[in-house]
């Protein structure tokens, strides 16, 4: 897995590279996060000769997004809760994920 560093475009261009080091040509469907439609981006994708095609999801579309129904669950589960940093906060969130607490979207429905 490639964790993200940051929110910034350099941080997902090198979410980019980690994909297309992993899986070569593929189509990235994306929301319209600035990070994600940044000049920067552009420019190393069009780097890549054709091997990335990025897509993205109409704007105020939340439904089609599998992610924002994860934060929708996230949200819900962790209210209330205070954490000392988002370090703690990232292990409470994975120790419900294992607890099965929280149920990660299964993609397979949004890829048909």
């Amino acid at each position: 897995m490639c964790p993200f560093i940051d929110i910034s475009t350099a941080s997902y261009q090198h979410h980019l590279l980690y994909l297309h080091k992993r899986y070569g040509k593929s189509i990235v469907v994306l929301d319209n996060a600035s990070y994600h439609k940044s000049a920067g981006v552009k420019k190393f994708v069009d780097s890549l000769g054709g091997d990335m095609i990025l897509m993205y999801l109409p704007p105020y579309t939340p439904e089609l997004n599998p992610v924002e129904g994860q934060w929708k669950m996230f949200r819900k589960a962790t209210a209330n809760m205070l954490h000392d940093s988002a370090g703690a906060m990232e292990k409470s969130m994975l120790a419900m994920l294992r607890k099965g607490e929280v149920k990660i979207a299964k993609m397979s429905s949004y890829l048909s």
